[in-house]
């Protein structure tokens, strides 16, 4: 097992040691040099302490770009990033290629004493932020600092999303007279944020019109029904890998002049097929098979959303589909049509696209590796 370990380090500390290899004179140079980048979205920057055989040196000013003067032996690189920032090393050689990359905040590697290598740290995050609407189809912009402009269409997702101040403002949508007024969220670190947009359109305002016009009425002649409630359900991706995650939005919204009470809103699924890790705004699960949400009232031209994360399985083959289906219920709830309750969506798992990085990973390994290179770190490691 140790001596396992022992060829594991000699294979990835080996590539940092091609460093030495760039076109230097020795007569020129008596020692090399290591810079350590970095680069956040953000401009949040890391401290990080490097021991070398000299002693330790430690940016506690977080200097965005470092460079110190290198001996040969021993260095091991300990970084700690910003809150929440996901860290990446990256190693490159005098000329700028790419030695090493690697995810975690510390390394260890053996420097030759000459030339140049430089490290980038590179800081990304996690954070999710939805876009949706009702009706859904409607396009927007959405911004934030340091130039960050987004357009797109709801329902929409945007991963990989830096911790920031965010605003989304609303385009028209034919028929829809009145628009939603621009909404400003703040994004906490690898969390989730979610703007919705209420639109009102001439459906609504007829329907409102008529529901005035029968309260003031005393005929006692029998009127049509009118829809005072509408549900929407979307689904943010409509195919997916096995074991990947996927985004759920339900919701419902009140178009009637009146409080809706007591609303049941349910998610049914597949528990062989989905998995719903985590319930946000009080969910439940019943039955295994169905998340439930308990809404005591939603006032009048009000409405009420929830955007889950679904587990897709991973034992699911490719073309395999996954069915959920939304329902509402709760008291004095019409719609002309029935069926508007309820509505089910469905999702298509597909394959994983080969990309080769392994085998990129190893061809770029052992074609760089000078045999030079080689006997000069083990000798090195069995000196010690």
């Amino acid at each position: 097992m140790e001596q396992s370990s022992l060829v594991t380090r000699v294979l990835r500390n080996a590539i940092l040691v091609l460093a030495a290899f760039s076109i230097y004179s020795p007569s020129a140079m008596a020692q090399g040099t290591i810079t350590i980048d970095q680069v956040n979205p953000i401009e949040q920057f890391a401290e990080w302490r490097l021991s070398t055989p000299n002693g330790t040196i430690v940016n506690r000013n977080k200097d965005q770009s470092r460079s110190v003067n290198a001996e040969q032996g021993l260095f091991v690189l300990v970084v700690t990033p910003p809150e929440g920032a996901v860290l990446t090393m990256k190693f490159y050689d005098g000329v700028g290629t790419l030695l090493q990359k690697i995810e975690g905040n510390n390394i260890s590697f053996i420097f030759p004493g000459t030339g140049t290598l430089r490290a980038v740290l590179e800081m990304h995050y996690e954070g999710v932020v939805t876009v949706n609407s009702d009706p859904s189809g409607a396009t927007f912009e959405l911004r934030g600092p340091n130039n960050v402009r987004y357009t797109g269409t709801t329902p929409a997702t945007f991963a990989g999303f830096p911790p920031l101040y965010y605003t989304v403002a609303w385009s028209n949508i034919a028929n829809c007279p009145q628009l939603p007024k621009a909404q400003h969220r703040t994004l906490r670190p690898n969390e989730s944020v979610d703007f919705f947009g209420n639109y009102v359109c001439d459906d609504e305002i007829v329907a409102a019109a008529s529901s005035s016009a029968t309260s003031s009425n005393s005929s006692s002649e029998e009127t049509e029904p009118i829809n005072n409630v509408r549900l929407w359900h979307t689904i943010h991706q409509t195919e997916t890998v096995a074991g990947s995650m996927v985004r759920v939005t339900i919701g419902v919204r009140n178009l009637s002049k009146s409080t809706l009470r007591n609303i049941e809103l349910t998610e049914e699924f597949d528990p062989t097929a989905l998995s719903l890790d985590d319930l946000p705004q009080g969910g439940t699960i019943r039955k295994g098979t169905t998340a439930v949400w308990q809404i005591p009232e939603i006032f009048a031209g009000q409405s009420w959303s929830v955007t889950l994360p679904v587990r897709v399985s991973e034992r699911l083959k490719e073309g395999e589909k996954i069915e959920l289906t939304a329902r509402i219920a709760g008291d004095d709830l019409h719609t002309v049509h029935g069926d508007l309750l309820s509505s089910s969506r469905m999702v298509g798992v597909v394959s994983m696209p080969a990309t080769g990085m392994s085998f990129d990973l190893l061809f770029a390994l052992f074609s760089a590796m000078a045999a030079f290179s080689i006997v000069s770190l083990r000798n090195r490691i069995y000196k010690m």
